[in-house]
């Protein structure tokens, strides 16, 4: 997945596309039939680039070191600034 997003470091905002992958949380199935029961999964967030703008207004300057320091940050506005995540499939469900 690729998202758009503005962020700020040493009191400066950025633009910057950040390449990840994201698994969203499976929530438990606590009642109900024993058989049919499970424990939920949290989400699971992958950061594998950000790439920041050049003077041209495109995304070329890749700082994927940078992601190691900063990751929390990136996933929180990820989910402040991003479109509303899909649902996700549960297989269970066709069981």
């Amino acid at each position: 997945m690729r998202e758009v997003i503005t962020i700020e470091i040493c009191g400066k905002e950025f633009e910057v596309e950040v390449i990840f992958d994201f698994t969203p949380e499976v929530p438990a199935r606590l009642y109900g039939l024993p058989e049919n029961c499970y424990q939920g999964e949290p989400e699971i967030w992958d950061i594998h680039g950000l790439c920041l703008k050049d003077d041209d207004g495109n995304f070329v300057v890749d700082i994927a070191e940078l992601v190691s320091y900063i990751k929390d940050d990136l996933i929180e506005t990820i989910k402040d600034q991003a479109d509303e995540p899909e649902e996700p499939y549960d297989r269970r469900e066709d069981e």
